[in-house]
């Protein structure tokens, strides 16, 4: 049986709760929105008074809400509801005590509720209600007994319908009126009102405001005050205040992704490693137990290398903004575009950046990137990093705008200055005018409002002004403007390039752009940035202007493995004769005289130097128009961290001559040495006139590398050292070319001129390597077996021959150019020199052998020093060798200072004198400049200790020996540097008894360093080389000869320089090499020229 229901079915709230029960109708059985009332024993009534008698029936509407009635009796008849009453029970709730004897006024249709569907029914099978119902209380029982009903409240005071169906929970009680009403919000005076809105409108620290700038007027003047007031007071008293919060991230992710493999050598070589990468990977492995093993399928050993190293760095930059409205809600909100417009970072990649005229464009491969260029101009002018508060960094930005004005000014002046200036020239000058103009009236504008906004405080719309001026300046720094777009920003980069600060080298693309604007200004942007074939009209155009070498470039091709075509450039030995004979030939042989007059002297002089050379046994050339050259071969750096071999020729006169007054001390150095160690000849040769000329050239290590040093080829390591036939070839290709300049010469401005082998230059390993596969090298010191470790003698092949003798007579001495030093000849053989000893060709270079050698291992006396405590100037210090050193480098860069020299070095450190180990041989690797600077301190150094402190007997003479080794080699240095091509007899056997004074030093030095247990001085095959260059001014000065070779003539101290100035350009380009020689030809035309038209120079004859 169904349960009892109490009450009014209200929206059907009982039905529901009855289905949640787990009742449900069945479907015979009639529902509630079927029936028209319920009997009187199944209703409860709210009020205390007696039930209705049977008959009497409660009316319920026939509404969607309706709940399901239960089960019926059949006997049971119920009369139908008329319509009026029916509406009448949905609208109103009647008091207990009375039925209403009227209908209420029927609701609106858009406030009835929606009804189902339902078969019409007639008006008289409804029948009104005897009573209308009323909804009990739930918190009353059934069962418990009826209460007294209260007093009847008003029905206008009851909810209606509508009011029922916003409550979210139906099962909620009615509404009650609490006991005790909350008192509505006092009222804010106006003074309180008042406080706030000046609190609002008081700028913030950084000078900036919370509210608009037209608030802030308003506010300050007194008569509009209260309009700021009324609208203040008008927004309910709390104002609309927007903030935004704006977030700038930017996070830097590196990763480092290491791969590794276990490979033999030769599959190092297959992927391309170098030769010294191989070495340090082996020599890597070899320290660290299990990174080396024998394969399991041959005898070789396989090392575990990195093969792949990938990286990432990611940067990101964010930047969020962020609004909080507080206030209305009927306020609008920024759009976040155009806040982000304000946030003073410009974020790269951003896509709603503003394109320039032009961007999207296509154009070449090869072309600059624009953003690239706007920021190495950037760098260049120092502009400032803008700060996220503008006015912090505009005083640096107006220095830099008076920084760029004071660098164009002098190129307007120059330009000013010029005679019957072109258009060209003119248009240029008035831009450059312009642009001092801009970037004045740029500056008084940024600093006028700086000194504003330092004043009455920074609004948002001055920050936004200083950022605005901020990217303007950095346009017109670039020579573009909105104001004039006739420029491209290629007027600044040509400025650059002409001016005081303009960069090392300039790319062709940019060359063209700038030659472009400059020959019509008026073109469009698209027109002006497409460039193709840039470094053939560049060429073109310096070969129109006679800015340009006219040499010819040839190509070869060579074919290698897997049929691959490798191409070559290369300039011919008789190409760059043709053209400095004709053109430039001071800088063959820059004396004052002839040409062919100081050919002539150099050759006379040159035959008792070696006489055996080939050039005294051929009758057909004259020694006038014999061409002495010299080749030269070594590596520089190249691109993708590899190396760069590159081939140049030069001539060993020099491009000056010695001054008359040249004086020199050498005379008084041999007077005061014993005579049985300057060696001499009875009968001496008198001074002729060719000795006289000869006695007036000089080494050609003065003036620019460029100018003597010619190229002939270039090899980059991925090629040469893959590859052996390429190199080998080229060497041929100039070495017949060579052979047949020699053998038949070449017709030059009506005379027909040869071209000569004097000697080849180059490093030790060039040497052993790229010259030859020589058997006896510096890389073949035996430390247990006797191996030939010399190339011109047989020292250290046998026990009668020791390789480091420093006596006047060694026992190496009768075993020179005994044996050729290699199996198969090389392949400078075939080029004319000398068939006796061809080896002589392999020139010793001074430069290498002490500079670079061994005044290195001089210079690891710092660490001596710092070992036997002279730099513990305090008790307590720590006597760590790297806590000396720190303290060493301390004390020396006080000397420094003193003696106003400079050094690329910049600390002491055991790796900078290669020590791991305490028994390691102490030695600097620094460069030779720094050698003879820090030559110059330990001996300062060395004779401060003898003078001041109290020293062991054996400290102080190994001091005093060192002082004097030292100081020999300073003078032997001094000689060669500063004397001409030729010495004279005095200077010869002054520098030839310096160099064995410094060898006999040497020695002794590590001879006593050994019985005191500390290893320094090693003897290495530099000290023999050395020992050669003493031994061949000996063997000149026994003959009667006037003039004697200077030893430096063979050094390569110009030619690294000039590797190194040519490989830089190479490195950062990637170019080929002869294109880089023709773009310094441009400066090797101008010097010339110079040289030849200058006042302290000369006017050659006939040229």
């Amino acid at each position: 049986m169904p349960p009892t229901f109490h009450g009014y079915l209200q929206h059907g709230l009982a039905e529901e709760q009855l289905k949640l029960a787990g009742w449900k109708p069945k479907e015979e059985e009639p529902s509630f929105r079927s029936r028209a009332s319920w009997h009187s024993s199944q209703t409860g009534s709210q009020t205390g008074s007696p039930e209705p008698p049977a008959s009497q029936s409660v009316g319920i509407q026939d509404t969607q809400a309706a709940t399901p009635s239960p089960k019926i009796t059949p006997s049971t008849k119920h009369a139908p509801l008329e319509g009026s009453e029916l509406q009448d029970t949905q609208a109103v709730t009647p008091s207990p005590k009375m039925a209403p004897s009227k209908a209420p006024q029927m609701p609106s249709k858009a406030e009835q509720p929606q009804q189902h569907q339902q078969p019409d029914k007639t008006k008289d099978q409804q029948e009104p209600p005897a009573r209308a119902p009323q909804m009990p209380s739930k918190a009353k029982h059934p069962e418990q007994p009826q209460q007294q009903p209260k007093e009847t409240k008003d029905p206008a005071n009851k909810r209606g319908p509508s009011d029922k169906k916003a409550r979210p929970n139906p099962d909620e009680e009615e509404y009650e009126e609490p006991a005790k009403a909350t008192p509505p919000p006092m009222q804010v005076t106006k003074a309180t009102l008042m406080k706030r809105l000046a609190r609002i409108c008081t700028p913030k620290a950084d000078g900036t405001y919370k509210v608009p700038m037209e608030i802030i007027n308003t506010h300050k003047n007194l008569e509009t005050r209260d309009e700021v007031y009324r609208a203040f007071e008008k927004c309910g008293c709390v104002l609309f205040t927007k903030r935004v919060n704006r977030k700038y991230e930017e996070i830097n992710e590196k990763s480092v992704e290491t791969e590794y493999e276990f490979l033999t050598e030769q599959e190092m070589e297959d992927k391309g490693w170098s030769e010294k990468k191989i070495k340090g990977a082996k020599k890597s492995c070899e320290r660290r137990p299990g990174y080396k093993r024998k394969s399991e399928y041959c005898d070789e050993w396989m090392y575990w290398v990195a093969v792949k190293v990938k990286g990432s760095n990611k940067k990101t930059k964010r930047n969020t903004v962020a609004e909080i409205l507080e206030g209305g809600d009927n306020e609008p909100m920024e759009d976040p575009d155009e806040a982000m417009q304000d946030f003073p970072f410009a974020l790269e990649g951003d896509g709603e950046a503003a394109k320039e005229e032009g961007d999207g464009e296509k154009s070449s491969d090869d072309s600059s990137d624009d953003g690239e260029e706007a920021a190495r101009v950037l760098k260049k002018i120092s502009f400032p990093e803008l700060t996220k508060k503008p006015q912090d960094c505009c005083s640096l930005v107006s220095a830099c705008l008076q920084k760029r004005v004071m660098r164009i000014e002098p190129i307007v002046l120059k330009l000013g200055e010029i005679k019957d200036a072109n258009k060209a020239h003119q248009k240029y000058k008035a831009s450059l005018e312009s642009m001092i103009t801009r970037v004045n009236e740029l500056d008084d504008k940024m600093m006028a409002l700086y000194s504003q906004g330092v004043a009455a405080g920074f609004t948002k719309v001055d920050q936004k002004s200083l950022r605005t001026f901020f990217q303007e300046a950095k346009r017109v720094q670039l020579g573009s403007s909105e104001d004039e777009p006739g420029h491209d920003g290629r007027v600044q980069l040509y400025a650059e390039m002409l001016g005081d600060g303009a960069a090392s080298s300039a790319t062709a693309i940019d060359t063209k752009r700038c030659l472009k604007e400059m020959a019509n200004p008026g073109l469009p942007e698209s027109e002006k940035r497409e460039v193709s074939n840039a470094e053939r009209d560049c060429h073109a155009k310096f070969n129109r202007m006679g800015l340009s070498l006219p040499v010819p470039i040839q190509t070869h091709d060579h074919c290698v493995e897997n049929e691959e075509i490798i191409s070559t450039s290369y300039v011919l030995v008789s190409s760059w004769l043709r053209y400095l004979v004709r053109q430039m030939p001071c800088l063959l042989a820059g004396g004052r005289n002839t040409l062919e007059v100081q050919l002539e002297a150099f050759w006379k002089m040159y035959q008792n130097h070696h006489p055996e050379h080939a050039i005294f046994s051929a009758e057909h050339i004259t020694p006038a128009t014999a061409i002495p050259l010299c080749l030269f071969s070594d590596e520089g750096k190249g691109p993708k961290r590899g190396n760069y071999l590159m081939t140049c020729m030069e001539s060993p006169i020099g491009l000056s001559e010695m001054p008359e007054d040249f004086a020199c001390s050498c005379s008084s150095h041999v007077s005061h040495t014993p005579s049985q160690f300057v060696p001499g000849c009875d009968t001496v040769t008198e001074m002729c006139d060719a000795a006289k000329e000869a006695a007036k050239q000089t080494t050609n290590l003065q003036g620019a590398s460029f100018l003597t040093r010619h190229y002939l080829f270039g090899l980059p390591d991925w090629v040469y050292k893959h590859h052996d036939s390429v190199l080998q070839k080229m060497m041929e290709l100039v070495a017949e070319d060579m052979s047949k300049l020699f053998t038949q010469g070449a017709m030059i401005a009506g005379k027909r001129y040869f071209a000569i082998l004097t000697g080849l230059k180059g490093d030790f390993k060039h040497m052993a390597e790229k010259y030859g596969e020589l058997t006896r090298s510096y890389s073949h010191l035996g430390k247990v077996n006797y191996l030939g470790m010399c190339s011109h003698c047989l020292a250290g092949t046998r026990p009668d021959l020791p390789w480091d003798q420093a006596t006047h007579d060694p026992a190496w001495a009768g075993s020179e150019f005994a044996s050729r030093p290699w199996d198969e000849p090389p392949v400078f053989c075939s080029i004319p020199f000398d068939s006796a000893k061809p080896e002589a060709a392999l020139k010793l270079d001074a430069f290498h052998l002490f500079k670079v050698g061994l005044g290195r291992d001089l210079v690891g006396t710092i660490v001596l020093f710092a070992r036997l405590g002279f730099y513990d100037f305090s008790p307590g210090e720590s006597t760590e060798l790297k806590q000396r050193l720190n303290r060493a480098w301390k004390h020396f860069m006080l000397w420094r200072v003193t003696a106003k020299q400079t050094v690329a070095c910049k600390y002491f450190s055991p790796a900078l004198f290669n020590i791991k180990r305490q028994s390691d041989y102490a030695w600097a690797n620094v460069k030779g400049s720094d050698t003879m600077v820090f030559m110059r301190y330990i001996r300062w150094y060395a004779g401060l200790l003898v003078a001041t402190r109290t020293l062991h007997d054996p400290h102080r003479r190994l001091l005093v020996l060192l002082n004097k080794t030292i100081m020999h080699a300073q003078e032997a240095m001094h000689i060669m540097y500063t004397h001409g091509l030729w010495l004279a007899r005095k200077c010869g056997q002054s520098l030839y008894v310096h160099l064995m004074s410094m060898l006999s030093g040497y020695q002794t030095l590590a001879a006593r360093c050994l019985t005191m247990d500390l290893t320094f001085y090693g003897l290495k095959p530099k000290f023999h080389g050395l020992h050669h260059l003493a031994y061949d001014l000996k063997k000149a000065l026994k003959t009667s000869t006037p003039l004697v070779l200077n030893p430096i003539c063979w050094g390569n101290e110009m030619n690294e320089d000039a590797i190194g100035a040519t490989s830089k350009p190479i490195e950062q380009w990637s170019v080929p090499f002869v294109t880089t020689d023709q773009q310094n030809a441009l400066f090797v035309h101008w010097i010339s020229q110079h040289l030849m038209t200058s006042d302290n120079g000369w006017q050659k004859q006939g040229n």
